[in-house]
C-alpha cells in the first residue's frame, strides 16, 4: 500500500484491467518476440527532482535482479545472461538488458515471452533511484517520516491533486485489536487485516 503511493514501474493496469504505460511511454516488440524496445517518459522526475533517466531505469532493474537473485527467475530468466549474471553479480553479464539511449532500454530475450511487459507491472520491479540513500520514487507521494510506529507520505508539489489528500500517514500497529478499535473510532480510514 504504502510502496504504490511512492514507487511506479514502467507499466501498470488500468481500472478496465488493461496494461498501460506508467513509466514507460511506448513500446515497440520484434517481430519474433524477443526484443523489446522501451521509451522511457523522460518528463517525468523522482520525488528529489532527479530526472528519470533510461540508465536510471537499467541500474534499478539490474539492482533489483541482483537483490532477487534466483528469486527473479519468474521474471527476468528470459532475459539473455539472467543466469550469468546471478552467478557472477556482474551486470555487465546481464547482456539482455542494455541502455540505447538515454530514453530507450532494450530488453532482449532467449525465447519469446509474450507476458513479459505484464512481468514489469510487479510490485518488485518497481523503479526506484538507487543512486540515493533515501527512498526516492516516482509515485504522487514522497515519503517524508519512516518511523518505528508510522511512515508519513506527503503529496509531491508537481503531482496533481486530483481528490488526493495531501499528507497520508500510515500507523504500524502489530496488535489487530488496538487497530480495529482506532478505525471504530473513527481515527483511522483504512486498515489490513490479518488473513
Amino acid at each position: 500500500l504504502v510502496e504504490h503511493q511512492i514507487f511506479q514501474g514502467l507499466y501498470d493496469y488500468s481500472e478496465t484491467n488493461s496494461l498501460v504505460p506508467a513509466l514507460a511511454k511506448s513500446h515497440v516488440i520484434s517481430p519474433d518476440g524477443r526484443t523489446f524496445f522501451i521509451t522511457i517518459d523522460t518528463t517525468k522526475t523522482f520525488s528529489d527532482g532527479t530526472p528519470l533517466t533510461a540508465d536510471l531505469v537499467w541500474k534499478s532493474l539490474t539492482s533489483t535482479v541482483a537483490r532477487l537473485g534466483t528469486k527473479a527467475q519468474w521474471a527476468f530468466g528470459e532475459v539473455e545472461g539472467f543466469n550469468e549474471f546471478v552467478a557472477k553479480g556482474d551486470p555487465k553479464k546481464l547482456t539482455g538488458l542494455k541502455v540505447r539511449d538515454s530514453q530507450t532500454l532494450e530488453i532482449k530475450l532467449s525465447a519469446p515471452f509474450a507476458q513479459f511487459l505484464q512481468v514489469l507491472t510487479s510490485p518488485n520491479f518497481v523503479i526506484v533511484n538507487s543512486q540515493k540513500l533515501i527512498l526516492t520514487g516516482t509515485g504522487a507521494y514522497k515519503l517524508t517520516n519512516f518511523g518505528k510506529e508510522s511512515i508519513t507520505l506527503q503529496l509531491r508539489k508537481d503531482a496533481p491533486v486530483n481528490g488526493r489528500p495531501t499528507k497520508i500517514t500510515f500507523i504500524r500497529s502489530p496488535d489487530f485489536d488496538a487497530t480495529l478499535k482506532l478505525a471504530r473510532a473513527g481515527q483511522i480510514d483504512v486498515f489490513q487485516a490479518p488473513l
